[in-house]
């Protein structure tokens, strides 16, 4: 993806792997609501900014990056 663009899938992957993170419970409460306010759920609000960080897809938009500014100061 050096180019910057992402081909979106017409038929979804399945995914059958499984990331297990643990975290606080103000941290669980703040990852909720950050992906609530980014109308995504838990598990696709963590899987867009793992793959983002891991540079194989930029996933989120502005405003998304910054809920997740919002969060860091939170949780932080």
């Amino acid at each position: 993806m050096d180019d910057g663009t992402f081909n979106a899938l017409l038929e979804p992957t399945k995914k059958d792997r499984t990331v297990h993170v643990r975290v606080t419970a103000d941290e669980h409460a703040a990852i909720e609501k950050a992906a609530e306010d980014a109308d995504m759920t838990v598990s696709s609000f963590f899987r867009s900014l793992l793959l983002e960080g891991a540079g194989v897809r930029p996933m989120l938009t502005g405003d998304d990056r910054l809920v997740m500014a919002s969060c860091s100061k939170t949780c932080g």
